[in-house]
């Protein structure tokens, strides 16, 4: 993997907001190993896994047809699989890896999914997640400015709104996974957090346009007016310098979870 060629891919395809984020996902996932056989539980359209191996993997789950032809077009799944997360239709400890990008936060019912993560994956086997930390809606300027004049109600208010717009169902603290995970027989061995406060309010202030740019896609067919060489061009390189480890709290978490 070229660190240094990642921000350019993702914006070939996607808006800077969405580009910056999974910019950071990419380096906070840039020493973590994805073991064979996996499955790549709510693939999307792929990307993101073919940035991080550069050959094909094992199965792609996803319950939208739409992202599962998207990743039959990037051809790095040796299999896709268009089904429900809760009800897995693979055999007992059929995986050494499930990995989970940006995907848990959106599930329901979760205590299910997270058992049948359990039950595909052998013994030894991990399950490798990134999801947003409560400091997505803690750190928004909005809710702080807010906040600041007194209007800490109108502040939360505006918190949870944003996190509606994402679809987010479950934005918990690290401690709150791992006792989730432990309860199914996970262990955390691993966590990381990415996206610091600057980033963030960056990646907020640039959401406006993320929303725009579905908008012109569904249009026009891509997102965004300029060009996608012109955007490269303007945002590639900041966006590869800002995409950090955090030292301390971000408002994404990557977690590595083993079964015993």
């Amino acid at each position: 993997m070229n660190a240094d060629g990642v921000p350019f891919k993702f914006l070939e395809e996607y808006s800077v907001a969405v580009a910056l984020w999974r910019t950071h996902e990419i380096r906070a996932l840039s020493d973590v190993t994805l073991e064979e056989p996996l499955l790549d539980l709510g693939c999307g359209d792929g990307l993101v896994t073919s940035i991080l191996v550069d050959r094909p993997v094992g199965v792609g789950l996803d319950l939208a047809a739409s992202h599962l032809n998207r990743a039959k077009a990037r051809a790095n799944y040796r299999g896709l699989v268009k089904g429900d997360s809760s009800a897995l239709a693979f055999f007992d400890e059929s995986f050494k890896t499930v990995f989970s990008n940006s995907v848990l936060e959106h599930v329901e019912p979760l205590d299910e999914t997270l058992g049948e993560v359990v039950r595909v994956l052998e013994p030894g086997g991990r399950l490798i997640m990134t999801v947003p930390n409560p400091a997505f809606g803690d750190w928004l300027l909005v809710r702080n400015f807010l906040e600041a004049l007194g209007l800490a109600s109108l502040g939360r208010w505006s918190a949870q709104w944003v996190n509606s717009k994402f679809a987010h169902l479950h934005v918990l603290s690290l401690e709150e996974w791992q006792e989730k995970l432990r309860k199914v027989g996970l262990h955390v061995v691993l966590h990381r957090y990415y996206v610091d406060k600057r980033s963030h309010r960056l990646f907020e202030l640039l959401l406006p346009s993320r929303w725009l740019s579905a908008k012109i896609e569904r249009i026009l067919g891509r997102p965004g007016l300029l060009p996608r060489r012109l955007v490269k061009y303007l945002h590639g390189p900041w966006i590869g310098r800002a995409a950090s480890v955090c030292e301390e709290e971000g408002s994404g978490l990557l977690l590595v979870a083993e079964k015993g």
